[in-house]
Formats: structure tokens, sequence, C-alpha cells
């Protein structure tokens, strides 16, 4: 007979009985972490495309691309709940699909939490006197294992500041809360460096801070240069 259950060593309970020593002790299953990634995945926000924005079919085809695979790939082997993916740069390059082949990778043991910065930030800013739901979502944003920011501070990058102050308040909450509780994330931007300092020091300065690891002289940082890496134009 077929069995209903998705796993026949638990049945479904999560644990199991076994006996050690003479003595019974419980155990979580073997299936409990398929599960929990699982579940992961889904809260995560990025669940439709984990699967086409992989590391395996990132084209890797000039030592640009090489180099920023490579740093995305020091920072999961070194992984750090207190250290910060940051990739910067020209539109196009890929940085986005870097950034969720390695949010792929560690939800295999982490919760990540998805923010579209244009998509998020608005809803945001719109609810702000709604204060339940705003300290609900400003909650998941901080206290998430990762937090991935896709496109950080998108329309600033050609210096037009004008509704800054109030998306800057809202992401210093945010990142400021885990820069001092050591809580990893992983940001895309178009905006280099010098602009990301421009716009705002004391919150470009955690986020860099972040990004360096002094005990194995890494920087998880990676600036994109140059409208030739523009895939939607020129190519892969």
């Amino acid at each position: 007979m077929e069995s209903s259950y998705n796993c026949d060593k638990c049945e479904d309970k999560g644990y199991i009985v076994v006996n050690e020593d003479g003595n019974e002790a419980v155990k979580f299953c073997e299936c409990r972490e398929v599960k929990l990634a699982k579940e992961r995945l889904e809260k995560s926000g990025i669940a439709d495309r984990v699967k086409t924005n992989t590391f395996k079919n990132y084209r890797v085809n000039n030592s640009t691309r090489e180099n920023a695979r490579n740093v995305c790939v020091k920072y999961i082997t070194d992984f750090n709940r207190d250290k910060c993916l940051l990739l910067q740069g020209q539109v196009g390059s890929g940085k986005t699909h870097l950034a969720i082949a390695t949010c792929n990778k560690l939800l295999e043991k982490y919760s990540v939490k998805y923010m579209s910065y244009t998509k998020d930030i608005n809803e945001l800013k719109f609810n702000m006197t709604d204060t339940d739901f705003y300290n609900k979502k400003i909650g998941e944003y901080r206290n998430t294992s990762i937090l991935f920011i896709d496109d950080l501070f998108k329309g600033f990058e050609k210096g037009d500041y004008s509704r800054a102050r109030a998306e800057l308040r809202i992401m210093y909450d945010i990142i400021n809360y885990r820069y001092d509780n050591k809580k990893a994330m992983i940001i895309t931007t178009e905006l280099s460096t010098d602009k990301l300092l421009e716009l705002d020091e004391a919150l470009a300065s955690r986020i860099i801070e972040m990004t360096n690891n002094f005990e194995t002289e890494s920087k998880y940082r990676f600036d994109f240069k140059g409208k030739e890496l523009n895939y939607r134009i020129y190519g892969l």
C-alpha cells in the first residue's frame, strides 16, 4: 500500500524516538530541515526567482563577472551573521541575479527577507501613520536573519534627493538596528560608494563597515563599472 506520509521515517511528526544506551531519546527527524528550508524559501519573497537566478546559470564571460561571482561565493563560504554583501553600480550587470543566487544558498540554513526597495519603501512611507502596520513591517525587516534589499535608493543615482528625507529616516531605522544587532544584509544598488556617502555618510559608512572582514582580510562588496556590462543592451 502506498504511504500517506511525506516522511515514512517519522510519519510527518518531525521527530523520531531512538534508543541510546538502553534509554529512549527524542530526536528531530532529518526531514525537519528540508521542511524548514522550504518554509524559509516560501516566506523569503523570492521563491519564484531562485530557480532562474542561480550561480550555475550566471554566465561568466569576462573578468568583471567572474570577480563579482567570486565575491559572492566568498561571502557564503565565510558567512558571518554580522557581515553585509554589497553589489553596486551599472544597471543590468547582474547584481540582483547574483544576490538571489547567494540568498538561495544561505536559505538552506537561514531565513531571508526580501525587500524590493522601490515597492516596499513606498508602502512604508504611505503607512507611517498606521502605527500597527508600520511597526509590524519595520520589525520584519529588522529581525529577519538575513535582509536582502534590492535596488537600495533607486532613483537617487542622478542626484535627485527631493524625496530623500523620509526614505533615509526609514532606512536608517532598519539598517542601523541591524548594524547595532549584528544582523547580515545583502544589498544591491546602482549608487557608487561615493554617491552613497554623499546621500548619507552615517548610513553608508555602516553598510561599508559591515562589508569588511578584517579576520579574513576580505571585502564583501563589488562595484560594476561600465555600460558595456548592461546585458539587457549588449547581451551576455
